[in-house]
């Protein structure tokens, strides 16, 4: 891959995120790299002063607007407010591995499915019956979508991710014999949601488990019956979201993070990684620790007991 700088100042500029930049030395770009680990010819990024210039070989980096710029520096800087999301704006435009759209020949879409333009289906991916995909939409390979399952636009499943399997419901009869309870509701995921490899989400009981738009759920975890995740929650690997679990909007889950059945989680609250949560809370709220302790609580108990 090679493009030169000015496309990628462009490319800023037209993404609103540059401005007042004028461009003295165009150069050719053949491929990124972490500033830590610079090659020559590539664009890194950086967001700190801590750095030694001299060991820097990029030939362009993506930097704060407080960066105290070498005059003398061969590297051509180029300083914006926020050069991270900048910097993954570039990589998305630039460098994303694209997927033609289609279905591979070892998938399988059963009957009653709704298949939007440019969805991409990859290699042993089973689809059930009575599913709809909309546009534009990747599902990788290995990925199973039981039927009753609703997936937004601009999707991506990566492999091994299972949609709509039953929850865990079981009530014991007169003999304590354990009786399944059969979950006959589906699943809704809105538009721009990423779902990690190998994650697992259940089918409500008899309404829908629902992911909101541009929720972000990493690997391995697991959302349970009935959940409902509002928009823009991101959810790090491991976690599990027991039964009838609500999530707010903009909400941020750790890794390793477990949230008990039936429990609310205010918008906009920040869990932190290993957490083990066992009561609703509030908006905005910050808890750690197992059982997780609201951080505002514990430092007026703290005050307190001093």
């Amino acid at each position: 891959m090679t493009l030169r700088l000015s496309e990628i100042v462009s490319f800023l500029i037209e993404e609103n995120l540059l401005s007042g930049f004028e461009l003295k030395k165009d150069v050719e770009i053949c491929g990124f790299s972490p500033i830590d680990e610079s090659r020559q010819g590539t664009l890194s990024w950086m967001r700190s002063q801590q750095l030694d210039f001299d060991s820097v070989k990029s030939a362009a980096v993506i930097c704060s607007e407080d960066l105290l710029i070498q005059e003398n520096s061969s590297i051509v800087f180029i300083p914006v407010a926020k050069p991270r999301l900048s910097f993954a704006k570039v990589l998305t435009r630039f460098a994303s591995h694209s997927h033609l759209p289609g279905i591979s020949s070892s998938a399988s879409v059963g009957k009653n499915c709704i298949i939007g333009e440019r969805v991409f289906i990859g290699e042993n991916t089973v689809v059930s019956s009575d599913v709809s995909i909309d546009c534009g939409t990747i599902i990788h390979s290995n990925v199973s979508i039981y039927s009753n399952v609703k997936i937004g636009k601009n999707c991506i499943i990566h492999s091994g991710v299972v949609i709509g399997s039953d929850g865990f419901g079981f009530e014991k009869d007169e003999d304590g014999i354990l009786i399944k309870i059969p979950h006959i509701g589906g699943v809704i995921i809105g538009d721009n949601v990423e779902i990690g490899a190998n994650t697992c989400i259940d089918r409500g009981t008899l309404s829908n488990t629902v992911i909101g738009e541009s929720v972000k759920i990493d690997n391995l975890c697991h959302i349970a019956h009935n959940v409902k995740i509002g928009a823009r929650t991101m959810i790090a690997g491991g976690a599990s979201l027991s039964g009838t679990v609500s999530v707010g909007s903009d909400v941020w889950i750790g890794p390793g993070v477990i949230i008990s059945n039936g429990l609310k989680i205010g918008s906009g609250s920040y869990i932190t990684i290993g957490s083990v949560v066992i009561s609703d809370l509030q908006e905005n709220s910050r808890v750690s620790g197992n059982f997780a302790i609201d951080h505002s609580k514990f430092v007026k108990f703290i005050g307190r007991i001093r």
